[in-house]
């Protein structure tokens, strides 16, 4: 999937046009493109959250009981967000702010998590190979060169029946042997897929 660029965003917005977005984020220069083509500059948007949503061991410490009810308070409090704010903290809130908006049911702010620097290559493997990962950022994964530049990611995308076939055909060439039995022996992965991967074997 080719990723669009900023100048094609930034058309589309002079021209009225209606946006089609399948980046992680557009940034047109004045702010980021939400689906409804609203544009919301990230930077401005004041957002006031605890530290344990921020920083990246914010249990340090704590009980299992103080942990339990932390992460209670940290649905609560994004319940509470609105979708710009949701936005911001997926861009810059820590692992367990990212679990949450991950799975948020509105397309944009499952994709700004992406944009998250603090990502790491373990939380992209997990979302690229979950099937219950929303479809845009699977697809967005496999797309992204960064995303996908390490090898457990490339092995999760080709067991997700999301991935796109072609795509899996494509990782298939850098899988390792070992890899490849277990992919051309699961049943929970595309026919295409598995068949393609015991032509590797033999």
């Amino acid at each position: 999937m080719a990723e669009p660029s900023r100048e094609d965003a930034v058309a589309a917005l002079d021209e009225g046009q209606e946006i089609n977005i399948s980046g992680a984020l557009f940034d047109t220069g004045q702010g980021v493109v939400t689906e409804d083509d609203e544009v919301v500059d990230l930077d401005s948007i004041d957002l006031e959250v605890p530290d344990f949503l921020l920083v990246e061991d914010p249990f340090a410490g704590m009980s299992k009981e103080e942990i339990a009810e932390h992460r209670k308070n940290i649905a609560d409090i994004i319940d509470k967000l609105t979708m710009p704010q949701r936005m911001k903290l997926a861009t810059v809130g820590n692992m367990e702010a990212r679990k949450l908006l991950i799975k948020d049911p509105r397309r944009m702010v499952a994709m700004a998590v992406l944009s998250n620097g603090g990502i790491t290559p373990g939380e992209i493997a997990a979302l690229a190979g979950n099937p219950a990962t929303m479809q845009d950022v699977v697809e967005y994964i496999a797309s992204s060169r960064n995303l996908c530049k390490n090898y457990m990611v490339k092995v999760a995308l080709v067991t997700n029946p999301k991935t796109p076939i072609k795509t899996g055909m494509l990782f298939l060439d850098v899988i390792r042997r070992a890899d490849l039995k277990k992919i051309a022996e699961s049943k929970n992965i595309s026919p295409i897929i598995r068949n393609m991967a015991k032509k590797r074997i033999h």
